[in-house]
């Protein structure tokens, strides 16, 4: 019994591997006017075509009738993107930033903060929309949105 216990515990111990943080880079984060979301929507864009379906200002384009597309080059073959989008509100307060990405054994997990600034701050009284794009190494894993504490940004 003990010839086999220990070849299996070394295998389950070699077979679990450790998180690991992604680097990854920003392709666009702001607050804007001209597209209007109902809900929040955290998702990936693995291809050219995805992409332009969440990129705020390909969609506002498409609902014009233009052929308007994502202005950065994004090589899917290496890369994906990664997108964490605010519903429209009523204040240019608001924001939202990918904090990290982990990438663990079954799933990539995408960290975020959604920002708030303090109550004496003089915010616009428009409607806005907030949101963060990044890019990633490419993955066929699945993506999970955490959120993380409430942010007060110094800037």
């Amino acid at each position: 019994m003990r010839k086999i216990a220990l070849p299996l515990v070394l295998a389950l111990l070699s077979a679990q591997s450790p998180a690991e943080e992604i680097p990854f880079q920003d392709l666009s984060r702001r607050n804007t006017h001209s597209i209007a979301f109902r809900t929040d929507t955290f998702t990936v864009a693995r291809s050219e075509a995805e992409l332009n379906a969440i990129w705020p200002d390909s969609v506002a384009a498409a609902r014009r009738g233009d052929r308007q597309r994502f202005p950065i080059k994004v090589p899917f073959d290496r890369e994906m993107v990664i997108a964490a989008v605010l519903a429209t509100h009523s204040n240019g307060c608001t924001g939202v930033r990918i904090t990290r990405v982990i990438s663990e054994k079954d799933r990539l997990v995408t960290h975020y903060q959604r920002d708030h600034y303090p109550g004496n701050t003089l915010c616009p009284a428009a409607m806005t929309t907030a949101f963060h794009l990044v890019t990633v190494p490419v993955s066929k894993l699945p993506v999970v949105f955490v959120e993380e504490a409430d942010n007060t940004p110094a800037d």
